[in-house]
């Protein structure tokens, strides 16, 4: 019989019981050693890795940083405007400000119109129900 594991929502806001914040949230240098994990692979397979704002590392100034301690060219930001604003915090002025910090290093980008609170998940989409992605080249 397989061993019970608890699920943690990735967009939980304390750290499972027995855990500690620090142990719980991956700080950036741990990130970038995972990261650095993969490039041999992204070289072998001539691929990128794109990281997306979200969760924990839900600005460009954070995704750039880890971009920088990397240092490859095959990592890149996937820059997703809704999620700098729901998980990184920023207004408007300050999105402009993280995005234009960070741009150098965005391949890829998520753009919706988010709607409601900081906190409230709501995105305008056309009438298909399809978001824009687009490649930043």
């Amino acid at each position: 019989m397989a061993e019970e594991v608890e699920m943690i929502p990735v967009d939980a806001a304390e750290p499972p019981k027995g855990a500690s914040y620090r142990e719980w949230r991956a700080p950036v240098q741990q990130v970038r050693e995972h990261v650095k994990g993969f490039l041999p692979y992204l070289e072998q397979y001539d691929m990128k890795l794109v990281l997306e704002t979200h969760g924990d590392h839900g600005t460009g100034k954070i995704l750039g940083e880890i971009c920088s301690l990397v240092g490859s060219d095959r990592v890149l930001i996937n820059y997703d405007t809704a999620n700098a604003v729901f998980y990184g915090a920023l207004d408007n002025e300050a999105l402009l400000a993280d995005f234009n910090g960070c741009r150098d290093e965005i391949g890829y980008m998520h753009i919706k119109e988010k709607l409601g609170g900081r906190k409230e998940w709501k995105c305008k989409t056309d009438k298909s129900g399809i978001r824009v992605c687009v490649r930043w080249a």
